[in-house]
């Protein structure tokens, strides 16, 4: 999608830590399509949603469903507990990220709210954010597990809790797997992505990618950020031999994991060739082997070393 529409991309510099240190990297956005996801979630549910980043200067970057963040409910609380509400959001996305799954929690001001982590081959690539919903709990129970007694307005922020819609709570575990398969696509078509931070890195991810399924040097180009002349001249330098031949060898060695549990013919559809013929006649002059002789050979392997040791 990046590259085909650029005037829907906004791209962000971030930070992400490895054990090495700290590396900066760029994230693109592509911000027309993820707010239309967004604005799928506010008129099925009449949740707010957002995704967020926090780029290299720590300041955080969003896109939002609606513009106006916080419901009036929050609005009242925030008068007296911003603070609570800073440490509740701090305190819930850092248990989101460590299990790496949805999460519904109820804020330290009583309403529910979900963090679902975004991450790009290990590296955190910002995160989605819904809630301000109350479930069917009342606002008496709710004001003594938080201590919302204190309030100054408590009548106020009462009036607003009983006027909000009421979420079942069997609701938030659906609407927590609707998000996620949200979240893989934002991942998989590539509305949010990591780019410009090491092109071999990212080369080599673009192949580990599309190797079965299109993988070409303009597509690599595209992908990386980069020329197709560039691509050309890194390959060689990389591995010392052209991106085809580079493409091939991949190929080949997937073919080679295909064969052990598909059948010929379904080996080299998965591997990226287009019939069985041209996958023989290119496995038999890279391997030296047909397809045919190395399933033989690879599947009795197999057998011999599930055979219990001869009993001397």
């Amino acid at each position: 999608m990046f590259g085909r529409e650029p005037w829907l991309t906004n791209r962000f510099r971030i930070v992400y830590t490895e054990r090495m240190g700290k590396r900066h990297v760029d994230i693109l956005i592509n911000e027309g399509e993820i707010r239309e996801l967004l604005y799928i979630i506010l008129r099925l549910f009449g949740l707010r949603a957002g995704y967020f980043c926090q780029t290299a200067d720590g300041s955080w970057k969003a896109v939002m469903n609606k513009s106006d963040f916080y419901c009036e409910y929050c609005m009242i609380a925030r008068r007296r507990f911003a603070e609570r509400c800073e440490r509740s959001n701090n305190d819930f996305l850092i248990k989101a990220k460590e299990q790496m799954s949805p999460l519904w929690y109820q804020c330290y001001n009583g309403l529910h709210e979900m963090y679902l982590p975004l991450t790009i081959d290990g590296h955190d690539a910002g995160f989605l954010h819904l809630g301000q919903v109350r479930t069917d709990k009342d606002f008496d129970a709710v004001a003594r597990e938080c201590g919302l007694n204190e309030h100054p307005d408590i009548d106020a922020l009462r009036a607003s809790y009983q006027a909000m819609p009421v979420m079942e709570r069997s609701k938030l575990e659906m609407i927590a797997k609707l998000v996620t398969v949200f979240a893989e696509n934002i991942v998989r078509n590539r509305l949010v992505d990591l780019t410009n931070a090491d092109p071999a890195y990212f080369l080599e991810r673009y192949i580990d990618m599309y190797a079965c399924s299109g993988a070409s040097i303009r597509g690599a180009a595209r992908f990386i950020g980069k020329s197709t002349s560039y691509v050309t001249h890194m390959f060689r330098t990389l591995h010392r031999m052209p991106f085809r031949d580079y493409l091939t060898r991949v190929r080949i060695d997937r073919a080679r994991e295909y064969l052990l549990s598909n059948s010929i013919e379904e080996a080299a559809l998965r591997a990226g060739f287009k019939n069985r013929y041209h996958f023989t006649r290119v496995f038999t002059k890279t391997t030296g082997s047909s397809p045919a002789a190395y399933q033989k050979r690879e599947r009795s392997r197999e057998t011999d070393k599930k055979k219990p040791p001869a009993v001397r």
